[in-house]
């Protein structure tokens, strides 16, 4: 659906009137209205001008992306494998510059010897593994929040 199509269906439904009561303003059929909405056709200049009239707004609206859209876009760009070598990168390098503080920190907690302290960074690596999918799973689901707008298709 390009811009066009959209910006005409949300001013129609802004304003509350049908596709058939449009066409009969702009002296179209109702097949032409709907075809514009769904982007298989898009009207001609002349026809942007009535159009834009009829939906209470400019032309500059019906042609350009609206503010939302924008957004939306921002939003849903798609998530890249650099996410995930970056993302790998901090956990490993969390893991290696914070292990020897949670070799004392988990020491100070449980005790124990040198013997244990491999444990301890096992347990850092899982304190950061938990992190690190926790803050994944935010990731992946604000990226899909973002990818789908519902709408009540005519």
């Amino acid at each position: 659906m390009s811009y066009i199509s959209q910006n005409i269906k949300r001013q129609r439904i802004l304003l509350d009137i049908s596709q058939e009561q449009l066409a009969e303003k702009l002296s179209v059929t109702r097949q032409t209205v709907s075809s514009w909405e769904r982007g298989k056709s898009h009207p001609d200049v002349m026809m942007l001008e009535s159009l834009a009239a009829a939906l209470e707004t400019d032309v500059n609206t019906l042609i350009y992306p609206s503010a939302d859209i924008k957004n939306m876009q921002a939003k849903s760009q798609p998530l890249s494998i650099m996410f995930v070598v970056k993302s790998v990168f901090v956990y490993t390098l969390l893991l290696i510059l914070g292990g020897g503080f949670a070799v004392q920190f988990f020491k100070s907690i449980f005790g124990g010897g040198i013997e244990q302290e491999y444990i301890y960074i096992i347990c850092w690596g899982l304190v950061l593994l938990v992190g690190y999918i926790a803050y994944a799973v935010c990731v992946v689901s604000e990226y899909f929040a973002g990818c789908y707008e519902w709408t009540n298709d005519e």
